[in-house]
Formats: structure tokens, C-alpha cells, sequence
């Protein structure tokens, strides 16, 4: 199969060596990777990108950053080519870059969902802040890598994040009751007519992950399992929404079991595409494909996964927080999740966080 990887981040280039390390695929990427042919195409270009894919004769375009989103790739490449597109569509996409969207969405078919407010004017966020219950999280409405949700226990500190991220160019700023607990995504594939469960993993603030979810109560796994995600798939027909793909949801799990929807990834995260590429034991490129062609609900019953653990670690950020005490929480929690498989693993990363 030929394939181009679209995408600048680290799980770009983790994709395009995944399916490179396919001898069966000849794959380009403009990513920095090692094993797969560089080509000099801006992201941002969709005619230079449309081009290269007529020219090449390309399969698959998978794009795996959230910024290619929204830029008419998946309309426009399968409008004129053989080429299918891992992407939302347009009409689709602000529910995967827009805070706001998704929970609006979450709350109108009945989904828990911390309590939000969103705010166009810096002066009406900080005014809310007055009446709203601390500790807060405050976020860019668009979803991006750099600008992270923050958790404030004090008015002061949130309304200087409040300023800062109307004065850096933030259209809208989301600010939502901060709820204790694991973060808890679901993944699956869907081919716009049947969805496969893939993996899950846990995680806390997005520092390390692990598919193993064996200290989540099961009434709570099975709430998300047998209600929220046919809620959610069954809401996508209703609204008529193709969407085709992977397709991950974000929740969080609190001490007493209760969920709440936080939000959707049209692809793996940046801390889940290291699980995502050791888990899926299939042929990544080709359930991909399907899913767009929509035939992998007529080829597939299941999908193949490793059965074994695997845990993925950012040393790279520093902890989302204001101050020691939720870190602390973090701690706790990350000892309780390990098994002997992954106490190792756990404990390196909780030594990074201590030592700096």
C-alpha cells in the first residue's frame, strides 16, 4: 500500500515508522522519521499535498495532527482521487478541536459532564470566577498540545490565566468544576456502520498511560462500555455524522466511580500512539483503510490485540498544576495502578516527577 503520513508531532513520526517497518508499503511522510521517504510538503498546502498524492498514485492519507484538521482534506482528496482519508470532515471536526462543542454535544444527549461555562470576553471569565466552586480548570476552547488545561485553586492565579490566554490570541476560554479522578479513553474503530473496541488506557494528567485498567470499579467500565459510547455512536447517526476511523473518548473516572466526558480524539494522543502501535497486532494501514472505505465491518469480527501491558511515559512536560498537592494525588494513584508488570515503568516516572 502507499501511504502518506501528514503531521510534524512525535506520533506522526511513530505512524510513518510503524508503517514503513511494513515491507509491503512504500510510505512518505514529512515528519522527521528514519525509515519512511521525507518529502518537503507543507501541511497547511492541501493543492501541493492533492498533487503529490495524483502524481504518486497514494492509498492512504492519515493526518496526525490536529492542526490539518478543518482544511478540506478529507472532502476534497476523496472528491478527486482513489485516496482515502483518515480525518474528520469539516462539518465534523470542531467536535474534536472544540472543548465547547464536544460538551455541548456531551450535555445534550444526556452524557455527565463536569459543570462549564465558555466566555468570549476576558472580562466576563473573570467575573465568573467570583460565584464559580474552586478548584477550577481552565482552558483554550481550541484543543492544542501548548496551550494545556490548568487546574487553580485560587482566583488570583486563574484570572491571570484567564488574561493570558485572551491576550495570546484565544478566541474563547473554557472554564469547567475540577473533578479528582483517572483519566479513563476509550478507543475504538468505526467504519461509519459498526465500531470495534480497541484498547483503553488510564492515565493522570496525561503524564504516563497504561492499557492496564484493572483498578477502574467495573460498573464504571461497563457504564462507559454498555451506555455512553452506543449513546454517542447512535447520537453520530441521529445527527448524521459519517464519521469513519479512529475514534477515542476521553472520560474521567472519580473516586466514587462516577464518569464524566471530557472529550473526543479523531486519532491517538500524543501519550497513547506508543500503547496504540504495540497493542494493535493487525495491519495498521489496512484496518485504516478499511474504516474509510467503510468494508471493515464486512472483513472483520474483531480486531486482533496484544494482551500484553504496555505503559507510555512523558518525561517531557512539566505536571499541569498550580501547586504540590494534586501531585501528590498523582503519586498515590500511579502506585495503586501498578502491577508487577508496570511497577518499573511507574516508578521511573514518578522518580522524574520528584526530582524535578
Amino acid at each position: 500500500m502507499l501511504c502518506i503520513v501528514i503531521g510534524k508531532s512525535n506520533k506522526a513520526k511513530k505512524v510513518a515508522e510503524k508503517l514503513a517497518q511494513n515491507k509491503e508499503n512504500i510510505v512518505f511522510t514529512n515528519s522527521d522519521c528514519n525509515f519512511a521517504n521525507k518529502i518537503n510538503v507543507q501541511e497547511n498546502n492541501l493543492d501541493e499535498v492533492k498533487d503529490f498524492i495524483i502524481a504518486n498514485e497514494i492509498n492512504l492519507l492519515i493526518l496526525a495532527d490536529e492542526i490539518s484538521f478543518c482544511k478540506g482534506y478529507k472532502e476534497e482528496i476523496e472528491a478527486c482521487t482513489d485516496c482515502m482519508v483518515i480525518s474528520p470532515d469539516d462539518s465534523i471536526a470542531p467536535l474534536f478541536l472544540n472543548d465547547s462543542t464536544a460538551k455541548k454535544f456531551a450535555y445534550k444527549n444526556k452524557i455527565l459532564t463536569p459543570k462549564f461555562a465558555v466566555f468570549e470576553k476576558e472580562t466576563a471569565a473573570i467575573d465568573y470566577l467570583q460565584t464559580a466552586e474552586f478548584p477550577v480548570i481552565i482552558r483554550p476552547d481550541k484543543i492544542n498540545e501548548i496551550e494545556a488545561p490548568m487546574a487553580f485553586e485560587t482566583k488570583k492565579k486563574a484570572k491571570e490565566r484567564i488574561e493570558f490566554l485572551f491576550q495570546t490570541g484565544n478566541k474563547k476560554v473554557l472554564i469547567e468544576n475540577f473533578i479528582e479522578g483517572i483519566k479513563y479513553t476509550k478507543y475504538i474503530l468505526t467504519d461509519g456502520v459498526s465500531a470495534f473496541n480497541l484498547f483503553q488506557t488510564v492515565s493522570y494528567f496525561d503524564e504516563v498511560a497504561t492499557n492496564n485498567d484493572k483498578y477502574i470499579k467495573e460498573n464504571s467500565k461497563l457504564k462507559i462500555e454498555n451506555e455512553i459510547i452506543p449513546t454517542i455512536l447512535d447520537a453520530f447517526m441521529e445527527e448524521d455524522i459519517d464519521y469513519r476511523g479512529v475514534l477515542g473518548v476521553k472520560f474521567i473516572v472519580d473516586r466514587f466511580g462516577d464518569v464524566y466526558f471530557e472529550n473526543f480524539l479523531a486519532f491517538f494522543s500524543e501519550l497513547d500512539i506508543e500503547i496504540a502501535l504495540n497493542i494493535i497486532k493487525e495491519d495498521f494501514e489496512k484496518l485504516l483503510h478499511s474504516c474509510a472505505t467503510g468494508e471493515l465491518s464486512k472483513n472483520k469480527k474483531e480486531i486482533e490485540i496484544n494482551s500484553k501491558y504496555f505503559v507510555s511515559i512523558d518525561t517531557k512536560k512539566e505536571i499541569i498544576t498550580e501547586g504540590a498537592n494534586t501531585m501528590t494525588k498523582a503519586v498515590d494513584i500511579l502506585k495503586y495502578v501498578a502491577d508487577n508488570e508496570t511497577i518499573k515503568l511507574l516508578d521511573e516516572a514518578i522518580k522524574h516527577w520528584e526530582q524535578n
